[in-house]
């Protein structure tokens, strides 16, 4: 990620540039003045003050298996954290944020079946049946982790199986639930 990379770039490449002679080459030389640019040097600072926990937040987000109670509270860390950065980056990384999640309603749904499952919420969402709500739990935030399911998933629909019915997914999704929590789900279908 390159957050990452300002990080490193702030923490050793400098160090290890400085190291070198000018007078062996001229890319160099023009290196070496490049990091002594006061430009440079802030734009880095900014970057590393309010932007090092977003590594940490995308890694956690892509953990296989996270709870959607708990990957719900990485990304109210992001927000609560994004609202801190001053000026008009700020202001500009706050409007990105908030138009991505304006673009993923699914993250109010995500959020009420949060609700649901934690226990918060006296409501049961409509359409949906309790061991369907149940297997929300582990439903994956991030991309990585679809990317995953996809991997898994592929095995269900195959050369050989061309059509699935709706209580054959579920019973395939509540043992794949039982797999990672490792617990045994009764179906009631």
């Amino acid at each position: 990620m390159w957050i990452e990379a300002a990080i490193f770039y702030d923490n050793l490449v400098c160090t290890i540039l400085q190291e070198f002679d000018p007078k062996d080459a001229a890319c160099i030389e023009e290196a070496q003045q490049l990091l002594l640019s006061s430009h440079l040097q802030t734009d880095l600072t900014f970057i590393v003050t309010h932007f090092s926990f977003l590594p940490s937040c995308i890694k956690q987000l892509q953990k296989e298996g996270l709870p959607i109670i708990d990957a719900l509270k990485v990304l109210d860390k992001v927000n609560e954290k994004l609202a801190t950065v001053p000026g008009s980056i700020g202001d500009k990384i706050r409007q990105k944020f908030a138009v991505a999640h304006a673009h993923n309603p699914d993250v109010e749904k995500a959020k009420q079946i949060a609700a649901v499952i934690e226990g918060t919420s006296s409501e049961m969402l409509q359409g949906y049946a309790p061991t369907e709500v149940m297997l929300f739990m582990f439903c994956p935030m991030a991309s990585a982790d679809v990317e995953r399911s996809f991997s898994v998933y592929k095995h269900m629909l195959t050369d050989r199986r061309h059509s699935l019915k709706k209580r054959t997914i579920s019973k395939k999704f509540l043992f794949l639930t039982a797999i990672l929590t490792g617990k045994r789900i009764e179906s009631k279908a």
